[in-house]
């Protein structure tokens, strides 16, 4: 009847992001077939994580093809998920169910299912149209299949996933491809305040600013719980194991909290642009991975 394969995936940034995915339809029959819309299950790293459609028609010739592209939005949050899984299983791997709405002009119901059942296709529903017998509409259910692979795995490359992070603007400094910081009982307030505060970044500057300085106020209970504290204050010297160095990462520190302090105030938050936002959010993260590499080297000095 038809074969379904993957060519490539694009992205678009709009209010979220979405993935177009690009797939490659071969009519195998006799007939014309018309498509009228698709609702395309997907699975990122075997989790579901939604429909991707298609809402313009299609016509596809006898012993013909045609490209169509079916989109998924996909939330931030969603977003992260898969991102987070990326990071831990060192890929991203796409499934596809194609569940078209379509119809086919030239041949009836019985060679339909004749079609059909030759490529093993079992999920599917038949109707004649009443007033032209000579169209059978259908509603299918086709895996995709990666002509790379020839299995219904779609394997995406990093190169390939990247550039579409990049597409869809999605965190540069993931882009960049910097290692994520471990989440255990410590540091996990403190990445949540973090990704809350690039959630909030896209509608409320104040309130973003609000979860950066939570976020340093956990840094600095983190570390102060586990020893690296000097008159109320981090000890960025026992940090780091030197003066001048850990004076430096203590400016860093204070400055950073002192921007947070600025651009949260009234009509200084106005002038706050999303670039101020994202180095802030960025240091705080970057600040945070150092300080943590530096705490065992600080131990091991320390014995």
């Amino acid at each position: 009847m038809i074969e379904v394969e993957y060519i490539a995936l694009e992205g678009r940034k709009a209010y979220e992001p979405f993935i177009a995915f690009r797939l490659r339809i071969k009519n195998l029959s006799d007939g014309e077939i018309t498509i009228w819309n698709s609702r395309d299950l997907v699975r990122i790293n075997e989790q579901a994580v939604g429909y991707a459609t298609t809402i313009n028609a299609s016509v596809i010739e006898p012993k013909s093809e045609k490209q169509i592209r079916t989109i998924l939005t996909i939330p931030y949050d969603v977003l992260e998920r898969i991102e987070k899984s990326r990071s831990k299983e060192g890929k991203i791997n796409f499934e596809i169910e194609y569940r078209p709405m379509l119809t086919c002009a030239g041949l009836d119901v019985d060679k339909v299912v004749e079609l059909l059942k030759y490529q093993q296709i079992e999920e599917y529903t038949l109707s004649q149209i009443a007033s032209n017998p000579n169209i059978t509409q259908i509603w299918l259910n086709y895996p995709v299949i990666d002509p790379k692979t020839k299995s219904t795995t779609i394997r995406v490359t990093t190169d390939e996933w990247l550039d579409f992070l990049s597409e869809v603007n999605y965190k540069r400094c993931r882009v960049i491809e910097v290692p994520a910081i471990d989440e255990n009982g410590k540091t996990k307030q403190i990445l949540e305040e973090l990704d809350k505060a690039w959630r909030l970044m896209a509608e409320n500057y104040p309130e973003s600013l609000n979860a950066c300085r939570k976020a340093l106020e956990e840094i600095k209970e983190y570390m102060k719980s586990s020893g690296y504290e000097s008159n109320g204050e981090i000890d960025f010297r026992k940090i780091y194991g030197g003066e001048r160095y850990g004076e430096a990462m203590d400016g860093l520190f204070r400055n950073i909290w002192l921007l947070t302090n600025i651009g949260s105030h009234t009509g200084r938050n106005k002038m706050t642009t999303r670039a101020d936002m994202e180095f802030i959010i960025t240091s705080i993260y970057m600040l945070l991975k150092s300080m943590l590499a530096n705490l065992g080297w600080a131990a091991e000095a320390s014995e």
